[in-house]
């Protein structure tokens, strides 16, 4: 059966939909120009990396990941417009202001404005591999604060964090794998 690119999609789509897990989902040739999204699993080589994450008690995935030798919990929020540190986390690990950048506020569907600082890009680790976020601010998060549960939240990885990689939200394993875009190939 011929089909157009559209077609291949939306069934691709359908097929992974309704067969997810059942290890039966058709094997389909890749569609001119689109990306593979098999997700990354060779933990950190090759610019390809797999974090496992857990659930909070407000249902948000959040990693554990390090700057340095501190510890961050981020909650995984693909609808946040920048990657968030808190000012305390921010202060902590002595992350600077970007110079030339000013302050500016955010706010969030049907929230009040909050305040923010760019800062400059951040190297976080898991394990013995590390990444590069950047499009970072410092923001209060006391009003998303219960979404930590009793160890607190030190950021968010947002939108710019899952528009520079490829990433895969695994809810069935717990894992985020994710690649620089950089590092994949079109087809």
């Amino acid at each position: 059966m011929d089909m157009t690119p559209t077609q291949r999609r939306v069934y691709l789509l359908l097929s992974t939909f309704l067969l997810s897990g059942a290890g039966c989902a058709p094997q389909l040739e890749p569609v001119p120009g689109s990306v593979d999204v098999t997700p990354p699993r060779n933990h950190g080589s090759a610019g390809c990396w797999c974090i496992p994450f857990e659930i909070t008690v407000t249902g948000h995935p959040l990693v554990r990941v390090h700057c340095g030798e501190r510890e961050l919990r981020m909650i995984l929020d693909t609808a946040s417009g920048a990657n968030v540190l808190t000012p305390d986390a921010a202060k902590a690990l002595d992350i600077a202001p970007q110079r030339g950048e000013k302050a500016g506020g955010a706010a969030g569907l049907g929230t009040q404005t909050h305040a923010f600082t760019p800062l400059s890009p951040v190297r976080l680790s898991y394990g013995e591999n590390s990444f590069v976020v950047d499009d970072l601010v410092a923001l209060d998060l006391t009003h998303v604060k219960q979404a930590g549960g009793d160890e607190g939240l030190d950021g968010l990885l947002g939108f710019p964090f899952f528009r520079k990689y490829r990433a895969t939200i695994d809810f069935a394993r717990n894992e985020l794998s994710f690649a620089l875009l950089d590092n994949l190939n079109t087809k």
